[in-house]
């Protein structure tokens, strides 16, 4: 059976009179390759009503074998999805009309397995009237760069950090509301705990649980889906309406009945606020996933501040109650008790309100904000149709790009007649497949527009996103992959054309080797890192696995007139092996010749794409001049003769004459300078980061120097209290002997008698 590309899983229970809506903005999607899962957890059948009378074929209804708690319905939930990609939508959300169309086209074009969004936010009319969420309202995002939504790459562990300590909203975070996440990455998490979920806020820990499993992740400022609101909310009886309605208490009943007792930390305010719930699902995550790491920790003092500002008190009573509970939460630590009894003891509601809510502006800013009712909208079904009548996105598509500092992009560089337009350099668009390899495909095709001989060959073609470049420019070429799976997107993209793909693996000699395929921890294919060299040291990826092919050299394929033995544009990227490849290049010679470079610090196993050897072997072979592009982080640096090496980076070494490089000169130093720049700006950024940390560090210093002069006085107090003590045990002793000699005395006297 084949996986659909995506399940739109909807955990549910006893909400049917919003759910037939949100049903609705599933089905009608623009896009076939999907499913609808339907956990149907409710204590009546209206659930299943609901879904028969819709009757669509898409919708599979799962039912549990007895009533779950809110973390065990999504976890029985997410198991019945069958997609490659998994959403999860609460039983009130919605999709936007294009979410899925272009969440594929997104996810095919970053090549990634997590992708975040920012979401519509939608008032249902049945929500209960707040100070700050008003009913039937519409919030949609306008985040746009130089009229694109940017897609920028967000630093997980800096994230998570700013979150539960309450610098940024805990929506920043991937969480699967706002989030698309390929079925391995749930898999490894139930590899590692036994189960996806382990908070009572499965949404909030799951932000926290996906961000620790990758290092970084991709964020759109674009809507893809609406996060809405309403009577039927978990989230609003808990935190809006302070856990006062029957659907809170169900919620609570529910959490109680899965275990013994409330596991609920007893250092974490006990209250309906977000920052608290932030901070246990944190919690959780931390004891499940990373219980060692002394860097991720909660400032408690923080988040001390924040109960006490964001919960809402009604009146004086309620905020005694306030204080009280968080005090409570301070008693384990003795300064940060001292501290909190310092800085709100003698305070009351008037003197310690809670912070402002922010007002949105109704029109303008990064956000417009719409009263739906005046629209005419009634659910999140209309909400979705009127989102569309304002942005347009199902009719035009998202215009998203990698948000990055201004680069080289081919546009701006006429390649045919090698004069670079006049006006500044365009802002670059990525490049489906690439794999942050953009500056190579622009120095390849600006370089490719000077060669006297538009053919190429391209070996480790992968999914062949550098021969599109050069098929565009009208190239003929030859593309050998020897990973199977790529071998139908190769034929394809060659239909039509006079270029040929191949299932030869390329080497120095002609003989039957091994393709050693690359795996993630959950033991799932990648579309790269396949190669003739095993990598037992490598972290990213894993060779438990291998397949036998067909190895030929260059030079054996020239004699038998497979390839011409000279041609304009020769690319290698075999993941480890490039060095063989020249060495089996015999007379075969390209105009332009690419390798792949890597280190020893990140694949020791790899010295056949070492730089030294590879630069050795093209001097070697007659080619004049190198172009390197080299990365280290998020930092590229492109460089002319000479190039320098740092262990620890990566990238590609461009070959060539100096007669191509004269006539390219004025497009490569163009893209060399861009990169400069935002090389520049980042090292920029970077120290100034280095500057926060410090003063970070700083602030924590004082801190602790604060507590620990709270500790000397508690420590003085102590010993004055021991010596007063002291005293006053002598004093005891003095007079328990005085008693004694006045007994003697009674005694002596009562003898005389």
């Amino acid at each position: 059976m084949t996986r659909p590309r995506f399940s739109v899983v909807i955990p549910t229970r006893n909400a049917a009179v919003t759910l037939e809506a949100t049903l609705k903005t599933c089905i009608e999607q623009d896009f076939e390759d999907y499913e609808i899962v339907v956990s149907d957890n409710g204590d009546t059948t209206a659930t299943q009503e609901r879904i028969e009378g819709i009757n669509s074929p898409r919708i599979r209804r799962v039912r549990p074998d007895r009533t779950l708690a809110m973390q065990e319905n999504w976890e029985f939930a997410v198991e019945q999805a069958q997609g490659e990609f998994i959403l999860v939508l609460g039983s009130d959300d919605g999709l936007m009309l294009h979410s899925l169309r272009e969440l594929d086209r997104l996810l095919r074009k970053l090549d990634t397995k997590l992708l975040r969004w920012d979401a519509v936010c939608y008032n249902w009319p049945n929500l209960p009237v707040q100070e700050h969420a008003a009913p039937n309202t519409l919030l949609l995002p306008l985040k746009q760069v130089g009229y694109y939504h940017p897609i920028r790459s967000r630093d997980s562990r800096q994230v998570m950090l700013d979150v539960v300590n309450g610098k940024i909203s805990y929506a920043e975070l991937p969480t699967v509301y706002v989030s698309v996440v390929h079925r391995s990455l749930f898999d490894a998490l139930r590899k590692r705990t036994g189960k996806v979920f382990h908070s009572d806020c499965p949404d909030v820990y799951s932000g926290f649980a996906l961000a620790h499993l990758v290092r970084k992740y991709w964020t759109v400022d674009a809507p893809l889906s609406i996060s809405a609101l309403s009577g039927a909310s978990n989230g609003v009886a808990v935190l809006y309406l302070k856990n006062q309605s029957n659907i809170a208490r169900d919620f609570s009943t529910l959490n109680q009945s899965r275990k013994t007792g409330r596991d609920w930390p007893a250092w974490i305010p006990d209250l309906p606020i977000f920052s608290s719930y932030s901070a246990e699902s944190f919690h959780c995550a931390k004891a499940a996933l990373f219980p060692n790491d002394t860097e991720m920790q909660v400032d408690r003092q923080q988040l001390v501040r924040l109960a006490m500002s964001e919960y809402r008190s009604a009146d004086e009573t309620e905020w005694q109650m306030l204080r009280e509970v968080v005090r409570k939460s301070t008693a384990d630590d003795a300064a940060l008790l001292a501290w909190f009894d310092a800085e709100y003891g003698g305070k009351s509601l008037v003197t310690c309100p809670p912070a402002p809510l922010h007002q949105l502006k109704r029109y303008g800013g990064p956000y417009m904000q719409l009263d739906a009712a005046e629209f005419g909208v009634k659910d999140v079904w209309e909400a979705a149709l009127l989102c569309e009548k304002v942005l347009g996105y199902h009719r035009d598509g998202i215009n998203a790009h990698v948000h990055q500092e201004q680069i080289a992009s081919p546009s701006s560089v006429s390649v045919a007649a090698g004069t670079a337009s006049p006006g500044p350099v365009a802002v670059d668009t990525p490049r489906d497949g690439v794999y942050q390899q953009e500056t190579e495909a622009m120095l390849l095709k600006s370089l490719a527009g000077k060669v006297t001989r538009k053919t190429f060959i391209d070996v480790g073609a992968e999914k062949g996103s550098f021969a599109r470049e050069l098929l565009e420019l009208g190239f003929d070429g030859v593309l050998f992959e020897p990973f199977s799976a790529h071998l139908p997107v190769l034929e394809e993209l060659v239909s039509h054309t006079r270029s040929k793909v191949f299932p030869f693996a390329i080497d120095a000699t002609d003989h039957e080797g091994r393709l050693h395929i690359a795996t993630d921890e959950a033991g799932q294919p990648l579309d790269y890192f396949h190669s003739l060299q095993a990598a037992p040291s490598a972290t990213l990826f894993h060779h438990d696995e291998g397949v036998p092919v067909i190895c030929r050299s260059l030079e054996s394929l020239a004699q038998e007139g497979v390839i011409a033995p000279e041609v304009g544009v020769l690319k290698i990227d075999t993941e480890g092996n490039d060095l063989r490849v020249l060495q089996g290049m015999g007379v075969v010679r390209a105009e332009v010749l690419m390798c792949e470079y890597v280190t020893p610090q990140l694949y020791p196993d790899w010295s056949c794409s070492f730089p030294d050897a590879l630069m050795a072997a093209a001097r070697a072979m007659g080619y004049e001049h190198c172009i390197a592009v080299s990365r280290f982080d998020e930092h590229e640096v492109v460089e002319l003769d000479p190039v320098h090496f740092v262990d620890g980076q990566w990238g590609n070494l461009i070959f060539t004459s100096a007669a191509i490089l004269h006539s390219a000169r004025i497009d490569v130093e163009k893209i060399r300078a861009c990169r400069q720049e935002h090389h520049v700006k980042l090292c920029f950024r970077e120290h100034l980061e280095l500057f926060q940390k410090e003063d970070m560090i700083q602030d924590q210093a004082r801190q602790l120097h604060e507590k620990e002069a709270v500790i000397r006085q508690l420590a003085d107090a102590l010993e004055n209290l021991q010596t007063e003590l002291g005293a006053k045990h002598a004093k005891i002793a003095e007079l328990k002997d005085k008693v004694t000699l006045l007994k003697e005395k009674n005694e002596n006297l009562r003898m005389k008698r």
